[in-house]
């Protein structure tokens, strides 16, 4: 449900914008105003960069909302020192942060943006000639990595690419999740779903497409984001994945593929023990290991990578170390569901 607690608001909208030479969109062409909504919280040491790629973006008719979602490390001074519309709550997560600054943008197109990404210049101008189509809801944009400086950074870009590498890869895996919609088609859904902290933009992507709209690709921009360049890091954040996304997955009444594995081999385990002997069953283990991942490297394109190489590196680090991590997130987050309920 859409929100409008917001505490504190500085800044003012875009009212009175004239088209000019350097704007890349014609004076005769329909130039909607974007709003561009970006929620913070705790990204000190990224949101300065993210802002000053959103306020250098060459369309000029916009506004952009920061939304702090009750951060502690400074970031809110950091904010307050741009030229932007600035709304500041107690924390309640991202899709209260979005959904507030929703309700106090006046932009018919919504942008919504990452603290930990950084924007190209024409990503916004570039992608609104999709909204020309009334059956467009909402546009994607292919993701890329910001920060390639280590191995783990540099597998995640290799098998984004892959994953990304044509346009019917990239629909089918990214589907349902979209970075700028038309007003009208949020409004309708009451914006993002505050009961869910994990895949909110996948829910309503889902949502999107379940009243009519589509989701269209745009090719001609791009953006990049932060990921983990630890182990460590990449961890906690599949464990907090796992542990949360069940609200999602009941909602959407989905079975997470992890479930699906260890219940294969829990049943190749019973067969094992009742009808093979002890060297057969660990043939078949390993046989069932080596099927998991080609099938995993299968689902990351790696017939369609330029660096192969990188992207059996991340399949290693995403099945012997973040699938682990993730599925002892999915265990913990049931008890939490269970525990919730009774």
């Amino acid at each position: 449900m859409m929100s409008k607690d917001v505490l504190t608001v500085t800044g003012n909208s875009v009212s009175d914008w004239r088209p000019d030479s350097e704007d890349p969109m014609s004076a005769s062409t329909v130039c909607p105003l974007v709003s561009i909504i970006l929620p913070v919280h705790n990204d000190a040491t990224t949101v300065a960069l993210c802002i000053s790629s959103l306020l250098g973006q060459d369309y000029s008719k916009k506004e952009l909302i920061v939304v702090d979602d009750g951060s502690t490390d400074g970031s809110d001074l950091i904010v307050q020192g741009f030229d932007v519309r600035y709304a500041r709550t107690a924390h309640r997560g991202r899709s209260h942060a979005r959904n507030l600054g929703l309700a106090i943008s006046v932009g018919s197109l919504i942008v919504f943006g990452e603290a930990d990404a950084f924007y190209s210049k024409d990503f916004v101008s570039t992608c609104l000639h999709n909204f020309q189509d009334p059956r467009i809801g909402a546009v994607n944009v292919r993701q890329h990595v910001s920060n390639r400086t280590c191995l783990l950074t540099c597998s995640k870009e290799a098998m984004l690419s892959a994953r990304q590498s044509d346009r019917s890869d990239f629909k089918a895996i990214h589907a349902n999740t979209a970075i700028i919609f038309r007003r009208e088609a949020l409004e309708a859904l009451s914006g993002f779903d505050e009961n869910l902290d994990c895949a909110e933009d996948i829910d309503i992507g889902y949502r999107l497409t379940r009243i009519g709209y589509e989701v269209a690709i745009e090719d001609g921009t791009r953006w990049w984001h932060r990921e983990p360049d630890s182990v460590l890091e990449a961890v906690k954040r599949r464990f907090w994945s796992g542990r949360t996304i069940w609200p999602f997955l009941l909602k959407h009444r989905k079975i997470p593929p992890h479930v699906l594995v260890l219940s294969l081999i829990a049943f190749a385990m019973a067969l094992s023990w009742r009808f093979l002997v002890q060297v057969a069953q660990y043939l078949f283990a390993l046989f069932l290991v080596l099927l998991i991942i080609a099938i995993r490297l299968y689902t990351l394109r790696l017939h369609k990578s330029k660096r192969p190489s990188m992207v059996i590196l991340w399949c290693m680090v995403d099945l012997f170390i973040l699938f682990p991590a993730e599925t002892l997130g999915l265990i913990l987050g049931f008890f939490d569901i269970v525990r919730g309920r009774s």
